[in-house]
């Protein structure tokens, strides 16, 4: 059955471009005074620039290369070490093509998320100490506008009829939950996207994506425990900071990392594996943290397909749509079941979605190119600007 989709309101192209959009956001590669080559990363205002540049000098405190260096700062801009390198994504997707074909790909994979899952855990670790510290009112996660935002425009592009006033005080209760929560953590994002494998070798610069996946096979082929190959010895750098100015649930990190289509082992982690502190499990805290991550991970790639497809094939060409939203189902089935009692309006939701996508989509046009022509920003899917 093929579906046609809605044409958005300007309003829902406003809420995309506001919201959702991730193009907005300026980088540049410049060139400093002694010819280092630089990533420059803009702000709106001298504020957000400072909050960076607050969170990267709390985590160099871990002194292990595992953050870009801070070189310069302007009103509106942060200049940074540029790392040249691949993302960790790429490499796990990368390692993904070969497991059935060779399975030490599944066991270096496993390797490389276990050390991304050190890193992150030491690095929520250092960041933990000081949430909150920066403003007399810590400002909490928008949990209510950002899952309320992506329904709304996926409603109706999708002709669902979804239940919006409950699906609305679903999602104000679980704001409020954040507000009873006494180990909130920086809203850091450490989806495998925010992570580089520093490895000069297989920078982009220097070499195709051909030329990456050549590489990555050979030294899949040749690879043996403890040899000290790229995977287990080469730096792990952290990458964007600029949302930890907000807090969130201490399950967000685990659940960006390993509830990620791109670490995916088969299952949903275990509730120890979803909190790297040592605070005693909390199954409200769980659910909140599985549904808001999970939506925004999910949403976030339906909207780009249904608004934007011309960037959701430049951005998430290999990536599914229904994976997330299919996680989200499943946790509710095993690891967290509250998720069903706490947040009925809102699975029901993503069953409705799975549904709809389970036939064929008829998108007419880019509505977002249309609306904003040529929108600005640069797509890349590798180290910037790659």
């Amino acid at each position: 059955m093929v579906f046609s989709v809605v044409a958005p309101t300007v309003e829902h192209l406003s809420l995309f471009r506001d919201g959702l959009w991730k193009e907005q956001r300026l980088l540049e590669v410049v060139v400093g005074d002694s010819g280092t080559r630089l990533l420059r990363k803009h702000f709106s205002d001298r504020g957000q620039a400072d909050s960076e540049v607050r969170y990267l000098a709390l985590a160099s405190e871990l002194a292990d290369g595992s953050t870009p260096s801070v070189l310069g700062v302007a009103d509106n801009y942060v200049d940074l070490r540029y790392v040249e390198g691949i993302r960790v994504y790429n490499v796990l997707e990368l390692l993904r093509e070969l497991e059935g074909i060779d399975d030490r790909a599944n066991r270096i994979r496993s390797l490389l998320v276990e050390r991304c899952v050190a890193s992150c855990a030491a690095l929520q670790e250092v960041l933990v100490r000081d949430a909150g510290r920066e403003r007399a009112d810590p400002k909490l996660y928008p949990v209510w506008q950002k899952l309320t935002t992506l329904l709304e425009i996926i409603d109706h592009g999708l002709g669902l009829g979804l239940q919006m006033v409950a699906i609305e005080a679903e999602a104000r209760w679980a704001e409020d939950c954040l507000r009873q929560v006494s180990c909130l953590v920086p809203f850091r994002d450490a989806a495998p996207k925010n992570l580089i494998l520093e490895w000069p070798e297989m920078w982009r610069g220097r070499k195709s994506v051909a030329e990456q996946r050549r590489s990555v096979r050979d030294l899949v082929a040749n690879w043996s425990p403890g040899a000290g190959s790229p995977f287990e010895s080469n730096p792990i750098v952290q990458v964007d900071f600029s949302s930890c100015g907000e807090l969130t649930v201490p399950e967000d990190d685990p659940i960006s990392l390993l509830v990620h289509e791109s670490t995916w082992m088969g299952e949903i982690p275990g509730r120890e594996r979803l909190c790297w502190l040592p605070h005693d499990p909390d199954e409200t805290r769980l659910a909140v943290g599985l549904l808001v991550r999970l939506y925004r991970l999910g949403g976030r790639r339906l909207c780009y397909l249904l608004l934007h497809k011309t960037g959701y094939r430049r951005r998430y060409a290999h990536e599914s749509v229904e994976f997330y939203f299919r996680a989200l189902l499943l946790a509710a089935d095993t690891t967290c079941p509250e998720l069903k009692s706490l947040f009925p309006a809102i699975l029901g939701a993503a069953e409705a979605i799975l549904s709809r996508l389970s036939g064929r989509l008829s998108i007419a046009h880019d509505w977002f190119d249309a609306a904003y022509e040529p929108p600005p920003g640069k797509y890349y899917r590798d180290v910037f600007p790659y």
